[in-house]
């Protein structure tokens, strides 16, 4: 159950990010602290969207790979339709009503077993968002379960760190989707989210 609260706070955050952004953007550390936190720098150091007045938080040598992780030998890529990711998965251990919806047809896969599992929400036909529990997993920079946020700002460069429902998190725009990594609160990566913007 604590699983699904945090899968209905990544898809509800995702969205609040796509709609309004969060105001403050991450960046490396200098290496002078000796605890793991996240340093924030104000909106107005941060480049904005043109007409949209949400912070610009590209992440470092963008490139399509930033889409895909590795699941079981096969490339799994956001960006892919539901079918060809259902097909690198293999057969859903769970299927329910998207949290973040209404719509009966709209549906949230899950693939593997807690500990180690994967959320997929489908909204309108279309994958709405992954989110990554297992700690097998790695993004294509190499990051995964466990890691500190230093490693996230190390792989990706600068982020966006906000703060919903008491989740902390560090998100990442690639135009048509947001990579999000949220953070226990010894800011190491609790689960990884891909989140259509």
């Amino acid at each position: 159950m604590k699983k699904r609260n945090l899968t209905a706070i990544i898809i509800a955050s995702s969205m609040m990010l796509a709609l309004a952004g969060c105001g403050v953007t991450a960046e490396p550390d200098s290496g002078n602290s000796t605890e793991s936190e996240v340093s924030v720098s104000s909106e107005a150091e941060a480049p904005e969207d043109e007409g949209t007045g949400i912070i610009a938080n590209k992440p470092s040598a963008a490139d399509a790979s930033d889409a895909t992780f590795e699941y079981n030998g096969k490339t799994v890529s956001f960006t892919d339709s539901f079918d060809t990711i259902k097909s690198a998965l293999g057969e859903p251990s769970f299927e329910d009503q998207a949290p973040t919806s209404d719509d009966p047809k709209d549906k949230m896969y899950t693939f593997g077993d807690d500990p180690d599992a994967i959320d997929v929400s489908v909204i309108d036909g279309k994958t709405d968002s992954i989110i990554i529990y297992d700690s097998n997993i790695k993004t294509s920079r190499g990051v995964s379960i466990g890691n500190t946020d230093k490693d996230v700002i190390s792989a990706y460069g600068e982020g966006e760190a906000s703060k919903l429902d008491g989740s902390n998190e560090i998100d990442y725009d690639f135009g048509d989707y947001t990579l999000i990594f949220f953070l226990e609160k010894n800011n190491t990566v609790k689960a990884i989210g891909y989140a259509a913007n």
